[in-house]
């Protein structure tokens, strides 16, 4: 509900994300809808965090706006398992 998302945003005031992106060391994919879909959280904004998470990598799904995850859970599956497919984390080659 938009009364309830409001409520969330208000206290996430004065969270300084990006500096705390900085501190990632994790692979990490950022994933977002298309920009005239979302309407929770701007896609511009989002996109900010690969310039503060060293190697971040994004992808988009088509069709979708914030939700993703749940209006095209098959994609974002898809995107996700494929990602983490590519991942090395153990250190063995």
């Amino acid at each position: 509900a938009p009364s309830r998302i409001a409520q969330r945003v208000k206290l996430l005031n004065g969270v300084d994300f990006l500096a705390d992106c900085q501190k990632i060391n994790a692979p990490t994919m950022v994933v977002t809808g298309e920009k005239s879909l979302d309407h929770v959280v701007p896609v511009a904004s989002t996109l900010q965090y690969l310039n503060f998470i060293s190697g971040a990598t994004h992808k988009q799904i088509e069709g979708t706006g914030h939700l993703g995850l749940i209006t095209a859970p098959d994609i974002f599956c898809n995107i996700v398992g494929s990602f983490v497919a590519t991942q090395n984390t153990d250190g063995r080659d």
